[in-house]
C-alpha cells in the first residue's frame, strides 16, 4: 500500500508499527487559523511507552490589534471507528504574536500512552489523529496529526500471537473436582525484551455475566532470537465446581489483540452416573450452512444446565464446493463419517455460561478453522456433577 500525504510517500511492507505522518487536516468555515506540525514523519513501536515531539505552526489573521495570542488547552488523540476519544493530553500551549498576521510557533513533547496504539488496531483501523483546536481570541480551528499504521523493519518489541491450550492440547476441560489442570501459552512476537503480565482467572461467581478476572501468578521473561515462546500456568483453581475462565494478560508489551480465554468446567465427579441425558434443540445455523464471524450458534435451553460445551470435530473427508448457504435446506450427514470424526479429538471449542442461549465462535475458535473446509460441531449441556445432561444431534457446517 502506498500511502502520499503533502508530498510524502509511505510505502507499506508490513510489521507491526505506527508511522506517524503529521499534517495540517484543514477544514472550511474556519476563518484565518491554518497550520502544519513538524517533522512530517514519526515512527513509534506498538503498545510501548513512548514519546513525539510536535512542532506546531499556527497562523491566524485576527481583527488589528497590538497583541493576541494563540493558544489550545488540550490534545486528544482520535480513532475515525471509535465515537470516544482513545486519550487526552491536558497540557495547554499558548504563544503571543506580535504582528497581524502572525505566526505562532510552539513546541511540544508528548507521551503516548500504550493503549493509544492497542485500542486503535483493536478497532481494526489504520490511522489515529492527534488533534488539537488552537484560538486566537477570535477565531478558532483544529490541526491534526495523523499516526498511520505503516512498515518498517525497525518495528522494536511486539506480540502478533497467542495461543493457549490446556495442559493436555485441549482446548477446554470439564474435569472433576480438586484434580490438577494447568494451561499453556504459545506466544509470538518480534524483536527483543521482557514480557511481563500476570495469569488471572475468573471463578463460577462471575462467570455467568460479566467475567471477574484475579490474578494467580505474575510472569517476567526476558525474550529474544527465536519467535516464539511457551508460558505455563501455575495450577488452576479446580475446588469450587462451576464455569471458569483463565487467561494470560500480558502487560507488556501491549498486543494489539484482545488477549484469548480458556474455559474450563470443574464438577463432582460420580463414578457410575448413568449417561442418560435429554436431546437439546438447535436453532441456527442450519445442517452444513456457511459460518464467518457473525454467525450465530443457538439451541434451546436445559434445565438444571450449568454450562455449555460447543465440540468441533475436523471432517477427515474434503467438502464439497457446493454446500447450501445458510438458508439452505438441511441435508443428511453421513453416520459413519460422524464416527469417524467423533472419534478424535475436538480441534476446537467453546464453553459457554448456563444464562446464555446463543453465541458467536470466539476469536480464538474461528482462529483454527480453514476456509475452504467443512467441520462437525455439537453442543452438550452440562450439568452440576460435571457430566453431560443434554447433547445435541452432530451437525455439519463449512467455513467459505
Amino acid at each position: 500500500m502506498n500511502i502520499s500525504s503533502n508530498n510524502i510517500s509511505i510505502k507499506n511492507t508490513g510489521g507491526l508499527l505506527l508511522v506517524a505522518c503529521l499534517v495540517l487536516v484543514p477544514k472550511s468555515g474556519w476563518g484565518a487559523i491554518t497550520g502544519s506540525a513538524q517533522p512530517a514523519v514519526i515512527t513509534i513501536p506498538l503498545g510501548q511507552p513512548t514519546t513525539m515531539t510536535v512542532t506546531w505552526m499556527v497562523a491566524s489573521s485576527p481583527p488589528p490589534g497590538k497583541n493576541y495570542t494563540i493558544s489550545s488547552s488540550f490534545g486528544q488523540f482520535i480513532s475515525p471507528l471509535q465515537k470516544n476519544p482513545l486519550a487526552t493530553i491536558n497540557t495547554s500551549l499558548n504563544s503571543v504574536v506580535t504582528s497581524v498576521p502572525g505566526t505562532a510557533i510552539m513546541t511540544e513533547t508528548v507521551a503516548v500512552p500504550p493503549a493509544v496504539s492497542v485500542l486503535a488496531i483493536r478497532a481494526g483501523g489504520g490511522t489515529i489523529i492527534y488533534q488539537r483546536t488552537f484560538n486566537d481570541g477570535t477565531l478558532s480551528g483544529p490541526v491534526a496529526a495523523n499516526i498511520l499504521i505503516g512498515g518498517s523493519g525497525s518495528a522494536g518489541f511486539g506480540l502478533s500471537r497467542m495461543v493457549l491450550e490446556f495442559d493436555d492440547g485441549a482446548v477446554l476441560r470439564v474435569v472433576p473436582m480438586k484434580s490438577r489442570l494447568s494451561a499453556t501459552a504459545m506466544v509470538s512476537y518480534n524483536g527483543s525484551g521482557s514480557l511481563s503480565g500476570y495469569w488471572e482467572v475468573a471463578d463460577p461467581g462471575s462467570t455467568s455475566g460479566t467475567p471477574v478476572f484475579r490474578q494467580m501468578q505474575s510472569v517476567s521473561q526476558g525474550i529474544g532470537g527465536t519467535a516464539h515462546v511457551k508460558m505455563t500456568s501455575p495450577d488452576l483453581p479446580t475446588e469450587t465446581p462451576g464455569l471458569h475462565m483463565v487467561r494470560l494478560s500480558v502487560a507488556n508489551p501491549l498486543p494489539g489483540f484482545d488477549p484469548p480465554i480458556l474455559f474450563y468446567y470443574v464438577g463432582e465427579f460420580r463414578s457410575g452416573t448413568p449417561l442418560s441425558f435429554m436431546q437439546m434443540t438447535v436453532n441456527n445455523p442450519p445442517n452444513r450452512a456457511y459460518v464467518d464471524a457473525a454467525t450465530q450458534f443457538s439451541w434451546q435451553p436445559v434445565k438444571d444446565a450449568r454450562a455449555y460445551k460447543i465440540e468441533i470435530f475436523a471432517n477427515p473427508e474434503t467438502a464439497s464446493n457446493n454446500l447450501p448457504d445458510m438458508g439452505g435446506a438441511p441435508a443428511a450427514v453421513d453416520p459413519q463419517l460422524i464416527r469417524r470424526a467423533l472419534s478424535r479429538p475436538p480441534m476446537a471449542g467453546m464453553l459457554i455460561a448456563p444464562k446464555q442461549s446463543q453465541t458467536t465462535l470466539s476469536v480464538s475458535t474461528r482462529s483454527k478453522l480453514q476456509q475452504q473446509h467443512s467441520y462437525f460441531w455439537r453442543i452438550q449441556a452440562i450439568g452440576a456433577d460435571g457430566t453431560v445432561v443434554g447433547e445435541a444431534q452432530v451437525r455439519e457446517f463449512r467455513v467459505p
